[in-house]
């Protein structure tokens, strides 16, 4: 035993090789042509972390030697092994690794390899069979041959060509013919040559002379080298007619063995054409496929291939060809044609791959996913397991991680190993989606040598990790990895930490600091390793990571420099290594989704990294550095064009490829050279280059391929402050030759480049009437820049027009004085509608004196004149102006420029032709200016038809006028009437002492208000005592009422602590309101603030004021925007345009000033006081006298003995500052000791006053009154002036625009008004009070101050001015005597005024129901469904085929050829018209089909007999009902014979529900998932009956089929109506065929015609009633709690309830099933479009909406509850429910007993009795006497009639009969008991009262009464008083005089 000492603590090392057998014995099995990858997993731990060595060592066994120079043996965990470096032979490879610096402590693995001879190609010009031209000589040609293992042995392979002489009638098979007498030598069919001049020669020249009769002729090749030998024959067809000799190359994937998962690609090529002429030719390509020596015709490859059939290449797309099947290829020109066959071979299968566990945490637990036994066939065509457990082969395993989240699923490679078995190392991952309950599928795909895949998932979940990110990426796991230089676990560990970080950044739980240091981290670890990435699997793995990096933009916008340049060196380094080293090994679909992974961070990173206008100049130059390295980095797109084209043909599809950054669509595309020349390239169908002949640049003869990048997007060039002047997107076209980009410049013909800025697609015209005696008809346009080109857009509906135009720059040209002149002809004129109605003509100002002119004069005003030439007639016209500059980016000087660059003669004004001598990319500068207003003829266009914007501003004008009335009146009750809602009401009390620390308030009112005025909701209470500044809070929140709250109108409040006031709940609620009511302005005019001096009046003209600036601001900018320019601003969810943003602050420059103006001047003007107010202020003349002896010394002594008790020692009495206390005058020793003193205490006072107040509140200096008068002139002109434009505005747009405007402008309004201020108000109070934590009072103490002023008191008791705070308070002691009798009052009125309430909500709730319940059925729906069954069931004559008579599967072929297909495809119209003019539509050229219609199967799998033992040997297989445990899922080949995995037909290959997006259907007999066996029925009558023969032939139904589903989606444009049609044929095991027939009418688009808005608001009431009803239900809940489910109608309430809110979410599915349907139909419109899931979810929506409105229409029995009647009814049921259980048990036994009965007597042939369910339907009816007995009289006439009879008496006249005694019985007790009466049975009496008194003014009422009796009293009882006074006050005089007598 060895002992190892470390100088730290470890773990001992151990090493893997994975995927290779470690059996010297059994080697795994190479080829020396296929390059290997080896990967060792190491294992190490030792702490600290330690760096690992990798040594590799390659040596033979043998001894023997290979070329190991060109093996680069790094220390890393990947040896590469390149082709051709190994001999033949057995190796043996190891690898040892060790701790660094300890090489004694190591371990090793050891694999072994056999390499083995490659197997040869043999490749014959001409294919399989060819033809030659008779007479004509011909090259039998093996050259392009092909040995792989050359390099190794240096040693050509042999040729030798034999004929076959039996070749017309038996094909040859080296296998039995290789020793056949008649395989000769080739002189032997061409007797010409010489003896042995077939022998060891690659190319044999047959003569002429041996092809002189039309005839066939078979040749053999035979290639060998060394021990391998490979044959292969060619057919010769000699013809006599013949323009080509064709011949088929190989280009992928198409020798004698190829692969289903790959595409198959085949270049056409003609051996005596030139390069020129081989285009020329057409072309015709033909796929066979070979069963039992039979050919079968592909019908429709035309569907399976990129380059279509008729081009010289094909292409054809993977996973179409069936595997395990052979197939023959023919090109065909002509008379002439080649073939060539191959087999497909079969991918890897018996195997399987696992974890090693389930769930685990991220970045914690290690999953470990293995794949073992996995076999393939090799190069037999068929499986054995037992002889395919020999083949050693090597698999191609790839591990995969996907997450699948709610808006893509994406699978990324993470690891790649060869071998025959794989063990992907520990992977650490990232958190699981939180949406798929953190779901992350482990994905492997194992691949042959041939490249056919099979896929294996497994799912496992990966839960929230339980630390930081910071901690994961410093943790162990990531030192390690990189210690062990394991790349994989790098990524992965990386990729977990960004996905994670943007999951927090999502979710808000991040900080931008912490997420910086962690992206930095991450940065510099996956640059430091950069050269671990050694495969494309893991490139692709950094990309996806880097991606996911650049994706978190401000995080990103925060890196330093080096880390971002480190991210773009990181990109480009991985795509020069794929374009060079990775891309040979990548199949399309990995080439595709990592072009398209890389393009989007060339354009992210571009973004993140562009040039700011705004940089300071220390900063410029460093962004003027790092935009030169991104233009560099941006030339990445041409490696990914390289990427995407390797290995395709000419005439391939192009592939385009869209990224959401930057709105960027990249295509590329290859072609023949000549095609390029002289041809237009588009994308999408739009043209964007048109390139001219480029025979002087490229040479055809040596290129005969071009590749061809287009990318359209926005600016990434942004290098400097240049790149601002490029307004659209740009357009790059580059072409590639033999992977360089031609450098084409200086072109004799320019290239035209053809932009399509959005901008012009709405470009707004202005209509003009011009006369030939009128003036010049002028528009100015305002120039910026000389160098732009104005153009204006001339419109007329004639082309007899003749104008003249005249131009002028700085000022109006005039026939005489005009810088520049033309005219405008008929010639000049572009049809533009295609039928003459619409002519038009583009007057373009490219002149470049023109562009002088503007550069040297000082305006930058540029006129155009019109004038008609036409004396006969008005000429009316639409004109339209805009501006536009070309640009490209000049790639030596890094900027962009227009030099050389010229804008080209523009005919369409939707498209910028730029025309340039050079290829590069190019931009595009566009304005178009505001909209203008041509004042001469803005009143000739009036309509009739254009009155809505007039309309509405005189509706808004009508509208303010009324609303005004009620805000004045509103204004006056504020002033009039106190305590009104939402008031604040100040008062000021005298008291003659301090009172102290208050400690409660008892607060009350007297409850004599007037119905709800009595009623008074107190929100708090503030005291202030003005002699100390001490406040006191007394907060409330509760009714003082009687019917209210807790029905007391008396609280004693305790004063709020400081902890009280300073609650969140009462500082939000105290700021929001005050916020809403006084700052927001619009709900400002409902509830504005009693004491504030802007009133109601003011606040709505201002709304009035704002509305009509922001409709004016908003038509001067509208439909001038582009809305999709390249360059956008991203701020959180929000995404802008810097136009939109410009344009944005030019309204708010026009419409914000002005209104605060008027605000402003409303708020702060002085109100000027009334001259009666200023009558009533001056005192009167014995006023004044009272004042002046006030003032005396002896008047001052008296006025305070007056005003002070005796018992006090002074008072409190207002001053002209504040309250003074003074003492009697007696105390003072004199005059002059009183004035001191006071006028101490008052000097006192006033500093007090300044000190305590001057700190905090601002001096408040009003503005003149006059400015009031201003504010309203403001006002007036501001909505008239607006009003006036808008209506000019709307004439000058006409009809359709005018309305789209007025749409989009009250829909962004309404949304501003309800949504964005009222959450700007939350938002800013939140804040507010988060930050300062109080409430701003100072509009009270405001007010407060106001009423304590001098000016408001007056000295003399008996003036009116008087204040009401210096007079006695007597305190009237509450009477609380009728309170009881006036709550009963007030309860009965809340009552009466609740029912009225709720019974008036109720029924518009009703109404809005009823609309969207009968709305949800279309009028149309039964005459569609009756047409369509008419169509496809019920054909009009009984001579053609009815699918309700279908009996066998004969008669299914029969209906869909004679009905079916007729039905649904169009034959035109009987006027002849073309057919294609009809495409898409049925039979009546009405209905629409959306999608192609399908055919699917379902079927069963045999299984065995469950029959008895003696018929057994009889029946072997069974074939069962269709169920969960028998349907058949395998895919299978055609006529369901053979077990395949992938299929050339769908119609054998089994897709499940969720790829299918499959609804389950049911059936007449049973029910049949969403699954299935599925085929297109295509879009012409042809492909379908192809199809539905094909399917017939090969017979798709067999014993197996349970049921057939012909599925098709209908629309009727008409109507705005689709219909779902499935029409279903059930096979039972029973036999005979049941058919079944579904056709559903259902409106997708509710919201289309004249009632879409309507019905749009009605939804919204409805939603909002439902959210009321809601808060009721809950509030109500929550109050009675368990006993609220005691109560029927509370039942009732809640299933409503349950109704609404499921009918709302019913249709939100249908809305969100709707677009997802419309968006796959936009992407697919050839696919057939799954609609059931919207048909289900429309039904259930409809199903709701119908409970929903029953229970509706019986909840309004509850509103009417006080009816004793209604009462009556339900007390009924009540009162029966015991007698009623008892009964329905009997009924139910009873009726059971009779079903039973029927069902077991007549079920075997009464339909109506078949089943238990169909048999009480039966009874049913029968119980309302609906009765068909005659199947059951001929099954038995005695039972049946006898079965009748019984039931009859016994259910109907004896049950039935029973069941309406006990009602009756019950009935009667109610109407006796009285506790069955309404719990207010005088409610009914008391409503009629009020009805009285409403109409006839006669009022009764209990109160009223009470009141009067009262008063009475207190009449008699002050009369009383008064003559006992009067006897007192006698008897008083009578003792004074005696007593002076």
């Amino acid at each position: 035993m060895s002992v190892v000492i470390l100088e730290f603590p470890c773990t001992f090392p151990k090493v893997t090789i994975l995927g290779f057998s470690s059996n010297s014995s059994k080697p795994s099995n190479t080829y020396p042509s296929v390059a290997l990858r080896l990967r060792a997993l190491a294992d190490t731990y030792c702490m600290p972390i330690q760096h690992v060595v990798f040594l590799w060592n390659i040596s033979r066994p043998d001894g023997g030697s290979f070329n190991e120079s060109a093996i680069n043996m790094a220390s890393l965990p990947y040896l590469y092994i390149p082709p051709a470096s190994l001999r033949y032979g057995l190796y043996a490879i190891n690898v040892t690794i060790y701790i660094d610096g300890f090489s004694f402590f190591n371990d090793t693995s050891v694999v072994y390899l056999y390499e083995e001879p490659t197997p040869l190609v043999l490749e014959l010009e001409g294919g399989d069979q060819r033809t030659v031209l008779l007479g004509n000589s011909f090259n039998l040609d093996a050259r392009k041959s092909l040995d792989l293992d050359y390099p190794i042995h240096k040693t050509w392979y042999d040729i030798t060509w034999y004929c076959w002489m039996i070749g017309d009638t038996t094909k040859f098979d080296p296998n039995r013919h290789e020793n056949s007498a008649d395989l000769k030598s080739l002189e032997y069919c061409f007797s010409s040559l010489a003896i042995g001049a077939g022998e060891n020669t690659t190319t044999v020249t047959i003569p002429g002379t041996d092809l002189q009769s039309a005839s066939m002729k078979s040749v053999v090749a035979k290639m060998t080298q060394g021990g391998l030998v490979q044959w292969k024959a060619q057919d010769i067809i000699v013809i006599q007619n013949s323009a080509a000799m064709l011949s088929i190359k190989c280009i992928e994937n198409c020798y004698s063995v190829v692969s289903a998962s790959l595409p198959v690609r085949l270049k056409g090529e003609c051996l005596t054409c030139t390069l020129y002429n081989r285009l020329d030719l057409t072309y015709t390509w033909r796929l066979y496929k070979i069963d039992d020596g039979k050919a079968y015709l592909i019908d429709y490859l035309d569907a399976w291939t990129y380059t279509g059939t008729s081009s010289a290449n094909l292409a054809i797309k993977p996973g179409l060809l069936e595997v395990g099947e052979s197939y023959e290829i023919q090109l065909l020109s002509g008379n002439d044609y080649t073939k060539r066959s191959f087999w497909v071979t079969w991918p890897p299968y018996n195997g399987k791959c696992s974890t090693n566990i389930n769930i685990g945490t991220a970045f914690r637990s290690k999953f470990i996913v293995s794949c073992m036994d996995w076999l393939d066939e090799g190069v037999q065509k068929t499986r054995d397991v037992s002889v395919d457990k020999t083949y050693r082969r090597n698999f191609d395993f790839t591990f995969y991680v996907a997450s699948n989240t709610s808006s893509e699923y994406k699978r990324t490679p993470f690891f790649r190993v060869l071998g025959s078995w794989a063990t992907a190392p520990e992977m650490i991952l990232g958190e699981g989606d939180p949406n798929n309950d953190y779901k992350v599928d482990l994905v492997v795909t194992i691949k042959d040598f041939y490249g056919s895949v099979i896929t294996v998932t497994n799912t496992v979940q990966v839960m929230p990790p339980d630390y930081t990110l910071l901690e994961v990426t410093n943790c162990t796991e990531m030192l390690l990895y990189e210690a062990e230089k394991d790349m994989m676990g790098i990524i992965m560990l990386s990729n977990g930490l960004i996905h994670k970080l943007t999951q927090d950044i999502n979710n808000n739980d991040n900080n931008l600091s912490h997420d910086v240091k962690v992206m930095t981290a991450t940065i510099d670890r996956l640059s430091a390793n950069e050269n671990l990435i050694q495969d494309e699997v893991l490139a692709a793995s950094t990309v996806d990571t880097l991606n996911s990096m650049l994706s978190l933009e401000t995080t990103v916008t925060s890196l330093s420099r080096e880390s971002k340049m480190k991210i773009g060196s990181s990109y480009q380094n991985i795509a020069s290594s794929l374009e060079t080293n990775f891309k040979l090994s990548m199949s399309s679909d990995e080439k595709q989704a990592l072009a398209q992974d890389l393009l989007s961070g060339v354009v992210t990173f571009a973004q993140n990294t562009k040039y700011s206008t705004d940089c300071s100049s220390s900063d410029c130059d460093e962004q003027f550095k790092q935009g030169q390295y991104v233009v560099e980095f941006i030339s990445i797109t041409h490696n990914i064009s390289a990427i995407l084209l390797e290995g395709t043909v000419p005439g391939e599809e192009e592939i385009i490829i869209s990224i959401p950054q930057g709105n960027t669509v990249m295509a590329v595309r290859r072609l023949e050279t000549l095609e390029v020349f002289n041809s237009t390239l588009s994308l999408h169908g739009h043209p964007l280059a048109e390139v001219p002949d480029l025979s002087d640049v490229v040479n055809c003869e040596e290129h005969g391929h071009m590749d061809v990048e287009i990318m359209v997007g926005d600016n990434l060039y942004t290098t400097d402050a240049s790149w601002t002047q490029v307004k659209t997107q740009t357009n790059a076209v580059a072409l590639i030759v033999d992977g360089e980009v031609l450098q084409v410049a200086d072109l004799v013909t320019p290239i035209r480049i053809l932009s399509h800025p959005p901008i012009l697609q709405g470009l707004n015209f202005t209509s003009v009437n011009l006369s030939s005696d009128s003036s010049l008809f002028y528009i100015q346009l305002s120039v910026n820049e000389s160098y732009v080109t104005p153009l204006f857009v001339l419109q007329t509906p004639n082309q007899n027009v003749s104008l003249r135009y005249y131009l002028k720059v700085g000022i109006p040209p005039t026939s005489e004085d005009y810088d520049f002149s033309g005219p405008v002809t008929p010639l000049d004129l572009q049809d533009i509608s295609g039928n003459g109605t619409r002519w038009q003509v583009i007057i373009q100002l490219s002149d470049p004196a023109i562009a002088m002119s503007l550069d040297t004069s000082s305006s930058n005003l540029l006129y155009l004149g019109l004038c008609s030439e036409n004396e006969e007639r008005t000429t009316a016209l639409d004109i339209a102006l805009y501006v536009l500059d070309c640009l490209f980016w000049e790639d030596t000087m890094k900027k962009w420029s227009r030099r050389g660059l010229l804008l080209g003669n523009v005919t369409n004004y939707a498209e910028a032709p730029c025309e340039s001598t050079h290829l590069t990319t190019f931009g595009t500068n566009v304005f178009v200016p505001p909209n203008t207003i041509d004042f001469n003829t803005v009143w000739s266009k009036f309509s009739a038809d254009n009155v809505a914007v007039i309309s509405t501003v005189g509706g808004l004008l009508v509208v303010y006028f009324l609303v005004l009335l009620w805000v004045r009146r509103a204004d006056k009750r504020d002033v009039s009437k106190p305590l009104t809602r939402g008031s604040v009401n100040n008062y000021l009390l005298s008291v003659p002492f301090n009172l102290g620390n208050l400690t409660f308030l008892r607060i009350w009112h007297d409850n004599t208000g007037k119905g709800k005025d009595a009623d008074w909701y107190l929100n708090m209470v503030l005291i202030k005592d003005l002699q100390n500044n001490q406040k006191y809070v007394f907060l409330c929140n509760q009714w003082l009422a009687v019917d209210k709250g807790d029905q007391q109108v008396e609280w004693l409040l305790p004063v709020a602590t400081q902890s009280e006031l300073s609650n969140f709940d009462h500082l939000f609620y105290t700021r929001t309101r005050q916020d809403l009511t006084d700052g927001h302005l619009w709900i400002s005019v409902l509830s504005r603030p009693t004491q504030s001096v802007f009133t109601r009046v003011q606040r709505l003209s201002c709304c009035l004021s704002l509305l009509f600036l922001t409709m004016v601001t908003n038509a001067m900018w509208y439909g001038t925007m582009d809305t999709t320019q390249q360059q956008n601003v991203h701020l959180g969810p929000f995404t802008f345009s810097g136009q939109e943003l410009i344009t944005s602050i030019a309204g708010s420059l026009i419409v914000v000033p002005v209104s605060i103006i008027i605000i402003t001047l409303f708020k702060k003007s002085e109100r000027r006081r009334s001259k009666h107010a200023d009558k009533m202020s001056e005192p009167k003349e014995e006023e004044s006298n009272h004042i002046n002896r006030m003032m005396s010394k002896r008047g001052l002594d008296q006025y305070c003995s007056d005003e002070c008790s005796d018992e006090r020692e002074g008072c409190v009495t207002p001053s002209v500052i504040d309250t003074a206390l003074i003492q009697p005058f007696n105390t003072y020793n004199s005059w002059a000791d009183f004035e001191n003193r006071t006028s101490r205490l008052i000097n006192s006072r006033k500093n007090q006053q300044k000190l305590s107040e001057g700190g905090k509140k601002k001096k408040r200096n009003p503005l003149p009154f006059w400015c009031l008068y201003l504010s309203w002139i403001l006002v007036v002109l501001s909505v008239l002036a607006s009003g006036f434009f808008v209506i000019l505005y709307s004439i000058e747009w006409g009809t359709e625009k005018s309305s789209r405007w007025l749409t989009a402008f009250f829909l962004s309004f309404v949304e501003s008004v309800i949504l964005i201020q009222p959450l700007k108000v939350v938002s800013v109070a939140l804040i507010l009070i988060l930050v300062f934590k109080r409430v701003d009072d100072e509009d009270e103490e405001a007010y407060v101050n106001k009423i304590v002023s001098p000016e408001m008191m007056a000295t003399n008791r008996l003036s009116p001015s008087y204040p009401a705070h210096r007079r006695p308070y007597q305190q009237n002691t509450s009477d609380y005597s009728q309170l009881e009798s006036a709550r009963k009052h007030r309860k009965r009125m809340n009552r009466l005024f609740n029912i009225g309430r709720e019974l008036g909500a109720y029924i518009v709730y009703l109404v809005v129901v009823c609309i969207l319940t009968y709305e949800n059925r279309s009028k149309n729906a039964y005459p569609t469904y009756s047409h369509l069954e008419n169509t496809f069931l019920k054909p009009p004559t009984k001579y053609r085929a009815s699918f309700i008579n279908i009996s066998s599967a004969e008669y299914f072929w029969n209906w869909a050829h004679d009905i079916l297909i007729p039905g649904l495809y169009s034959d035109g119209m009987y006027s002849g018209n073309d057919t294609a003019d009809f495409q898409g539509y049925l039979s009546d050229n009405i209905h629409y089909r959306v999608g192609t219609p399908r055919l699917r199967q379902a079927r069963v799998t045999p299984a065995d007999c469950t029959i008895p033992r003696e018929f057994k040997e009889f029946f072997k297989q069974c074939y069962p009902d269709y169920g969960l445990d028998t349907y058949d899922s395998k895919s299978y080949g055609e006529g369901w014979n053979t077990l395949s995995h992938s299929n050339t037909s769908q119609a054998w290959q089994y897709q499940d529900s969720l790829q299918l997006n499959g609804y389950p259907v049911v059936g007449t007999y049973d029910s049949y998932g969403g699954g299935g066996y599925v085929t297109t029925l295509g879009n012409t009558n042809q492909t379908a009956v192809a199809t539905f023969d094909y399917l017939h032939d090969a017979g798709w139904i067999d014993r197996n089929t349970r049921a057939v589903m012909v599925e098709a989606n209908i629309y009727n444009p008409n109507v705005n109506l689709f219909s779902v049609i499935c029409l279903v044929l059930e096979f039972p095991a029973s036999g005979s065929i049941i058919p079944f027939s579904q056709i559903s009418p259902v409106v997708l688009y509710r919201y289309v015609g004249a009632s879409a808005l309507f019905l749009l608001i009605m939804d919204f009431i409805f939603v909002a009633f439902t959210l009321y009803y809601l808060y009721i239900l809950i509030k109500k809940i929550k109050q009675e709690k368990c006993a609220f489910l005691k109560q029927f109608w509370n039942i009732i309430d809640l299933i409503n309830m349950a109704f609404s809110i499921t009918a709302c979410v019913f249709y939100g599915m249908h809305f969100i099933m709707v677009e997802l349907a419309t968006s796959d139909f936009h992407r697919n419109k050839d696919a057939y479009l799954n609609l059931q899931y919207i048909v289900l979810w429309e039904a259930l929506y409809g199903y709701m909406l119908a409970f929903l409105l029953f229970l509706s229409m019986l909840k309004l029995l509850l509103i009417l509850r006080f009816n004793p009647k209604i009462t009556q009814l339900s007390g009924t049921l009540k009162k029966a429910k015991g007698p009623i259980s008892s009964f329905m048990v009997v009924f139910v036994l009873t009726f059971l007993a009779f079903a039973q009965f029927g069902y077991l007597v007549f079920g075997r042939v009464d339909r109506g009795y078949y089943t238990f369910i169909a048999t009480l339907e039966t009874l049913m009816s029968m119980l309302m006497m609906k009765m068909e007995i005659d199947n059951m009289i001929l099954v038995n006439g005695l039972l049946g009639s006898l079965f009748v009879f019984l039931f009859v008496m016994v259910i109907v006249f004896i049950l039935i009969n029973m069941l309406l005694s006990m009602i009756n019985d019950a009935f009667t007790e109610v109407r006796k008991d009285p506790s069955f009466l309404p719990d207010d049975p005088a409610m009914a009496t008391f409503l009629l009262d009020q009805i009285k008194a409403f109409v006839l003014g006669y009022y009764k009422d209990s109160t009223d009464k009470g009141k009067k009796e009262k008063t009475k009293e207190s009449k008699k009882d002050l009369e009383e008083k008064i003559d006992d006074l009067d006897l007192r006050l006698r008897t008083f005089l009578q003792v004074l005089h005696r007593d002076r007598i």
